[in-house]
């Protein structure tokens, strides 16, 4: 075998080990050229060594390379962040002359490997990847990383000779195992209900499997992962916090398709904290109001005081609002030390909202972090008013008049106070009657709404006669005060009107004067003469221990009705009529005893009958009434009617001792029988019975019969 033949034997025998070493798109090759320019096919090869450098995999004692010819193999390892291996392999030209060569990645998976450059790079024009070796020189090589993309990667390093018509290029494997980049932009935005921290971040690039939470209660550290299985997104919710811990937080990237996880370096930190809840909210007492009440003198700048506990941090901003259900109010503060602390929110103009009930919360914030609420009540009561007063009307009294019943002692007057729909029970209400120096205050509680407070016990005994100035306020629990605001004046008048100079039962149709029979017992007319300056006048009309009263406005000769009809019967003079008069005041005269008069209810007895006769010579007829027996009295009156001609006979006056009298005699002129008579009588009260009937036949004779 010739020395070419063997030549060609160890080419190809260089390339199938190439090529079970490398994948197919990787290939050695060589070619011969003719003339003075032929040189063997392994010249180059036996000129040019790869060999281990000495850069380790990281966290270990474990070279980068290794292997020799085409064997030779670089794995980086577990790389945690972006990195050169300054020493990663070194080529030596062992030829004669020089040779360039550059080593570039190659395949498509390597993104990781973010250049692969001569340690010292005598040409910088031709870039770092290109060098030009001098004979018998070594070269070393560096590999430098990036976090940009992660994850296991494999790939080729391809070796070629540039600048001789000598052919050479080797790719040698390379496999790498690189973390990925710190995610960047973690923020935390904590809020309560429930209690949580919200957290984000950006990628990390490419080849990211994951990534991992780690939490601290310290900014310093340690750290913990909280997550328990890797988080596919870029956020994660942490919603086991405590409310008022402060948490730091960090991320890692983790690796894809490296076992076990390869994480990469920390993100930057963000903390996160549920800021505590404060303990309690409310309205202080200021010195204008009560503690719980928004009135009219701190409706513009309501003072809203917040007790904090002691996780409260310094700077937290403590919110308060006030709200009546529709509108809403606030106010901040931020907090200038740490711990349990109470603090006073003023400024605040509630002057919008509506009267009532009010509700209270305040919270804490800081930057991306929300607090719970806690919440109070308080009132806004910003109206202490009066509508009106005076002085009341009693049974005793006009309206705005203090007489001789309230005015004398032992008499007190009555004052009233219109109140309106704000009044509260909680209201404070007081009347004052004022006449020159003289004063006298009565006071009570308001109303639950609106209406009318009266208020007694007000005495003015002493003083003079004339006007009384009357004015009224309201002081509520929310400390406003209405002031006092004058209402109607009122007249103190306690001097009595003269008595009434005449008192008489009036004569009537169906009455004779000073007499109460059946038909006007129940309003029996009491004729009054009033005196000067009276506007009404009163009358009594008494039996015994019995007495009515009948009342009428007016002045002057008035007709006052009585119903009488609970007297007992009187005879003449034994009814006591008295009158007396009342002035604008409502004070009575003295009584003034009128009249006496009687009064009979007793219908009188109806009358016997006998028969019509004709006893006189002209044959005129004539109807008797029997008296016998005690039927008739001695003043009775009847009055017989003739239904045949419709005229009426007045008979005159009973004859007590001749029962058959002329009592009983009626001229009947003109008239026939048979026919029918009517008989009324009355009595001296003018009493009356109903109107009885009689027949009368054609022999004169008559029974009972209804009247037509």
């Amino acid at each position: 075998m010739t020395r070419m033949q063997i030549l060609v034997v160890l080419v190809f025998a260089l390339v199938v080990g190439c090529l079970g070493a490398a994948p197919a798109s990787a290939y050695q090759s060589a070619r011969t050229q003719a003339g003075n320019n032929t040189v063997p096919t392994d010249a180059l090869e036996r000129f040019i060594d790869i060999v281990p450098g000495t850069a380790l995999q990281p966290g270990t004692s474990n070279p980068i390379s290794g292997g020799l010819d085409l064997s030779f193999v670089i794995d980086l390892g577990r790389v945690p962040d972006s990195r050169t291996f300054l020493d990663a392999f070194r080529i030596t030209n062992t030829d004669t002359v020089a040779h360039t060569i550059r080593v570039v990645p190659y395949g498509a998976g390597l993104g990781s490997i973010a250049q692969v450059a001569f340690t010292n790079d005598s040409n910088p024009g031709d870039g770092p990847q290109t060098e030009t070796i001098l004979p018998g020189t070594t070269e070393l090589l560096q590999i430098s990383t990036t976090t940009a993309s992660a994850g296991l990667q494999t790939g080729y390093l391809r070796f070629t000779q540039l600048g001789d018509d000598r052919f050479f290029r080797r790719d040698l494997p390379i496999t790498t195992r690189q973390a990925p980049g710190a995610p960047t932009g973690l923020t935390a935005v904590s809020t309560a209900g429930p209690s949580q921290v919200a957290l984000s971040w950006s990628a990390s690039g490419t080849g990211v499997g994951g990534y991992n939470v780690y939490r601290a209660t310290a900014a310093g550290g340690p750290y913990t992962k909280i997550n328990p299985s890797l988080i596919a997104t870029t956020n994660y919710t942490d919603s086991t916090v405590a409310v008022g811990t402060r948490y730091w937080y960090r991320v890692r990237a983790v690796a894809s398709g490296v076992t076990p996880e390869l994480e990469g370096a920390d993100s930057n930190t963000a903390s996160g904290r549920v800021p505590p809840t404060p303990t309690s909210v409310s309205i202080p007492a200021g010195g204008s109001n009560p503690a719980g009440y928004i009135n009219n003198a701190t409706q513009s700048n309501v003072t809203v005081r917040v007790v904090l506990p002691a996780a409260t941090e310094a700077g937290d901003t403590v919110h308060v609002s006030v709200s009546d259900g529709v509108g809403t109010v606030t106010g901040t503060l931020v907090t200038a030390v740490a711990g349990a602390q109470t603090v006073n929110i003023s400024g605040i103009n509630a002057s919008a909202l509506a009267q009532g009930s009010v509700a209270l919360r305040a919270w804490l914030t800081k930057p991306g972090e929300t607090g719970a609420q806690v919440s109070g009540t308080a009132i806004k009561d910003t109206i202490a008013a009066v509508s009106a007063s005076r002085i009341a009307a009693t049974a005793s009294n006009p309206v705005n008049y203090i007489n001789i019943a309230t005015g004398n002692s032992p008499g007190t007057a009555t004052g009233a106070i219109d109140l309106p729909a704000s009044s509260m029970t909680t209201d404070t209400v007081s009347i004052r009657l004022t006449m020159g120096a003289s004063t006298v205050t009565g006071t009570a509680a308001g109303l639950a709404g609106a209406g009318t407070r009266n208020i007694t016990g007000l005495s003015t005994n002493g003083w003079a006669q004339g006007a009384v100035t009357v004015a009224a306020r309201v002081q509520d629990a929310a400390g406003n005060d209405s002031g006092w605001i004058v209402g109607t004046p009122a007249t103190r008048d306690t001097v009595a009107p003269n008595p009434p100079t005449a008192a008489r039962i009036q004569a009537t149709a169906v009455s004779p004067i000073d007499t109460i029979n059946i038909a006007t017992q129940a309003a029996a007319g009491v004729t009054v003469t009033t005196a000067a300056g009276v506007v009404s006048a009163e009358t009594r009309l008494t039996v015994g221990a019995t007495s009515v009263y009948g009342t009428l406005t007016g002045s002057g000769t008035l007709l006052i009705p009585v119903n009488a009809t609970s007297l007992p019967d009187a005879t003449a003079g034994n009814v006591q009529v008295a009158a007396r008069n009342f002035d604008l005041a409502g004070n009575p005269s003295t009584w003034f005893i009128g009249n006496a008069a009687r009064k009979d209810t007793v219908a009188p007895n109806a009358p016997n009958f006998s028969r019509i006769t004709f006893t006189n010579r002209w044959g005129n007829r004539w109807d008797r009434v029997d008296g016998s027996n005690g039927a008739l009295g001695s003043l009775d009156e009847v009055r017989i009617h003739d239904y045949s001609d419709g005229v009426d006979y007045p008979t005159g006056g009973y004859d007590a001792s001749n029962n058959q009298g002329a009592f009983g005699r009626n001229n009947i002129d003109n008239g026939t029988i048979p026919r029918t008579l009517g008989y009324d009588v009355r009595d001296s009260a003018w009493n009356t019975i109903a109107r009885i009937c009689r027949y009368y036949t054609g022999n004169g004779s008559g029974s009972a019969t209804t009247c037509p």
